[in-house]
């Protein structure tokens, strides 16, 4: 071979070198069907770590739906002898002299026409403020008592006073959301006899 044979060969290995040194530095970089089946391994796994966790979140949903159940009916438990009086200390005529008890014993006595002692009640004004317009948690030592109050709250219509249960917020709120139900449903059922 003649001289510009050898060196056309010689380039053309040190290219090939070069190209083969090349293939391999990217081709390195590229996964290897080990390298693939061992992240198939990792994906299943964590798929399958996934979907437990999924089922225990699920379990764990379930029980705070138990606990939040059972928390709701043990406050509304708590509170089964409570009422709440508003517009009492409204018209009072106490003086501030009087506990909340003997305002609440005299209110059921000579409005309500229920005899109470105060001795069976305890009662405090809700809120941060203590003013006339305050209302009145009020605690019966006996439920029969606060059956007796509710059983004579038809007398206060258009007086100005109000009482009602003391409920759980949450109670309050599943409440608050049926009285609209409801009234919507009279509205559309008055709606319905008319047409």
């Amino acid at each position: 071979m003649d001289k510009e044979g050898t060196s056309n060969e010689v380039v053309l290995n040190q290219m090939k070198a070069v190209l083969s040194d090349l293939l391999d530095s990217k081709l390195a970089s590229l996964a290897t069907k080990q390298d693939i089946h061992a992240l198939r391994e990792a994906y299943n796994s964590m798929k399958e770590e996934n979907k437990l966790l999924r089922c225990e979140i699920q379990q764990l949903k379930e029980a705070n739906v138990k606990s939040e159940k059972l928390m709701e009916d043990l406050d509304n438990k708590s509170r089964r002898n409570n009422l709440i009086f508003r517009g009492v200390l409204k018209h009072s005529s106490s003086g501030g002299t009087k506990t909340y008890s003997d305002i609440i014993s005299e209110f059921c006595k000579d409005i309500l026409k229920v005899e109470i002692m105060a001795d069976n009640i305890h009662a405090f004004p809700l809120g941060s403020r203590d003013t006339s317009n305050s209302p009145l948690m009020v605690s019966f030592t006996h439920f029969r008592d606060k059956i007796l109050v509710l059983g004579a709250i038809r007398t206060l219509k258009n007086t100005g006073f109000i009482i009602h249960q003391d409920v759980a917020e949450v109670t309050r709120k599943k409440r608050t959301k049926l009285i609209l139900i409801r009234k919507e449903l009279v509205r559309l059922n008055s709606r319905l006899r008319h047409h």
